[in-house]
């Protein structure tokens, strides 16, 4: 069972708004010139990369959008005082994805910006690596802190559990990938390890909106969109395991 809350009466507050897909315009149009930023600087890298990370980009930046424009929303409404965010999972999702991404784009920016210096097109996976662990650590604390915050039942707080201990993987893989392959059983590929890892979250919110049909829970807009966030977002990273195993090893 859950607790009655909030939430339960967000549907009628937060529906999808003219402003909110103007924010969003905005900052998919800003990752997006950052991605190309990124490719002509690094001119040299081969084709096949640079159409991968292309089709890449427009698929993931726009999921990337829904996440810093729900940001935007959650401090407008802190700075105004408004009935404040994120009040339910899906909410949660989006808010720690854009930490998440308010970091790693930051650092982007900043490693273009000294491209002079950069090893390789990623800027050097060394000095990539520390940034992107603090921000998917702060993800995976705001995941955690969703997990206990909501007012909902088991499963939704299973689905933000998984999902942070996804990320705790990959900051794992990020500082001793030989230790995360060391780990994975043998006969098994770590490409499909990872997917089914990565999976997990989408896993657990399915099993999770079925017990909200069954019992006839109701979630707003911004709800919806993390979990239509957290499953595309999920899809579209499918191909980059098997990527990084045929490419990077």
């Amino acid at each position: 069972m859950y607790r009655q809350g909030a939430s339960d009466d967000a549907p009628a507050a937060n529906r999808l708004g003219v402003g909110f897909l103007l924010i969003w315009t905005l900052c998919t149009a800003i990752s997006l010139a950052i991605d190309r930023w990124d490719f002509t600087v690094h001119a040299d890298v081969s084709t096949q990369e640079l159409t991968y990370w292309t089709a890449y980009a427009f698929a993931y930046r726009p999921l990337n959008g829904f996440c810093l424009a729900f940001l935007l929303v959650v401090l407008k409404r802190l700075v105004l005082r408004q009935p404040r965010l994120p009040t339910a999972p899906g909410h949660w999702y989006l808010l720690s994805m854009a930490v998440l991404l308010a970091i790693v784009r930051t650092e982007d920016v900043l490693r273009l910006a000294a491209s002079a210096q950069a090893d390789d097109w990623l800027g050097g996976f060394s000095n990539y690596s520390l940034p992107m662990s603090v921000a998917t650590g702060l993800a995976t604390i705001a995941a955690f802190a969703g997990a206990i915050w909501i007012r909902e039942h088991v499963w939704w707080r299973l689905t933000l559990i998984s999902l942070a201990l996804d990320w705790m993987l990959a900051i794992a893989f990020a500082w001793d990938s030989n230790l995360v392959q060391s780990l994975v059983p043998s006969g098994l590929r770590l490409d499909t390890v990872g997917i089914l890892l990565h999976s997990m979250p989408v896993a657990v919110s399915l099993a999770a909106m079925i017990h909200d049909r069954r019992s006839g829970r109701r979630h707003d807009f911004y709800h919806w969109l993390g979990i239509f966030t957290l499953w595309a977002t999920t899809v579209v990273s499918w191909p980059s395991h098997f990527w990084y195993a045929a490419i990077y090893g």
